[in-house]
């Protein structure tokens, strides 16, 4: 794997890390400006690009970012996550 090709790995990872600590800690501190269906949603397409980078395979790309800075708050750390590992993603293509 190349150096580009491993750092949208590492930003794919922590981005679904991060989607799935929300998930955990959603019974205690829920977010206010999303879902748990859309955090899964989230979770699932994060997932396929990591198997499709894993697999050298190409990929549509989802557009999370467009739902995260139209929606989300500008300060939200998961947000920027998201959008940094979609954009590296798509810079693959």
């Amino acid at each position: 794997m190349n150096a580009p090709s491993q750092k949208t790995k590492i930003l794919l990872e922590e981005a679904l890390n991060g989607i799935q600590q929300a998930q955990s800690a959603w019974s205690d501190s829920p977010l206010d400006f999303t879902t748990e269906e859309e955090l899964a949603t989230f979770a699932q397409a994060l997932s396929l690009m990591l198997v499709a980078l894993d697999k050298g395979e190409k990929r549509d790309i989802p557009g999370l970012w467009r739902i995260v800075t139209d929606m989300w708050p500008y300060t939200n750390k998961l947000r920027q996550k998201i959008v940094e590992a979609e954009l590296a993603f798509e810079k693959l293509k």
